[in-house]
């Protein structure tokens, strides 16, 4: 059961600490009543929405060859490393992303001492926007020789995968939303590293596209970073 209590925060401009670092704060609202954790938490995906969206097979081609390239980097973070990142490892999806970055178009790309990539593009209109995914994946299972299964026109069926474990539909129903789409699965022996390489992967294509549109865009703040352990 959890409680949570209202966090008192102090007047702007205050201080605590030894350090002198302003506290930032978030107020939590108090629950009336307890409720169990088990109730309150859903770790199934949910798409958001069922609204299709009409992409080309050469786009959707040059999503899935950036995402392979990305997930065949072993980025796998090590608890309790005095490191950072956690693992020398990272540093080298890093390299490869500023220069990729850098082939696009992004002259200032670049990665700082502790493995995080950043790049700017200056649009002409008067908005900005972050674009930001980590690239290390979880402790718990090793991200090295990554084996993707690549399923072309999905059935909408059981996906069954190399090292005999299923995907089943009966667990998430949703799968039945993308029949007739490519799906991408770990051969099962491995993480895939979808979370967050995908995420790399469209932010990309996505400054591909956009540095040889003619339209106008908005200026464009580029973050590729690791999590601290």
């Amino acid at each position: 059961h959890v409680n949570p209590k209202v966090l008192e925060c102090p007047a702007p401009g205050t201080t605590e600490g030894n350090h002198g670092i302003t506290k930032s704060c978030i107020s939590i609202k108090k629950f009336d009543e307890k409720i169990p954790i088990r109730k309150r938490t859903n770790l199934s995906f949910k798409p958001r929405s069922k609204k299709r969206i009409t992409i080309s097979d050469n786009i959707i081609m040059e999503l899935i060859d950036r995402f392979l390239k990305y997930v065949s980097f072993d980025t796998q973070s090590q608890e309790n490393s005095d490191t950072f990142p956690s693992t020398m490892k990272q540093h080298l999806l890093a390299d490869y992303l500023v220069e990729e970055l850098k082939s696009l178009g992004i002259s200032n790309a670049y990665k700082d001492n502790y493995g995080y990539v950043y790049g700017k593009i200056e649009g002409k209109k008067p908005l900005s926007i972050g674009l930001i995914a980590h690239m290390d994946t979880a402790l718990e299972v090793t991200g090295a020789n990554v084996l993707p299964n690549i399923i072309k026109n999905y059935d909408g069926k059981d996906i069954t995968l190399k090292n005999g474990l299923q995907i089943k539909v009966e667990d998430f129903p949703f799968m039945k939303d993308f029949v007739g789409n490519t799906l991408v699965t770990t051969s099962g022996d491995t993480l895939l590293g979808a979370d967050d390489k995908a995420g790399i992967a469209i932010i990309t294509s996505l400054i591909d596209k956009i540095m040889n549109s003619t339209e106008e865009y908005p200026t464009l703040y580029i973050c590729f970073y690791i999590y601290m352990f």
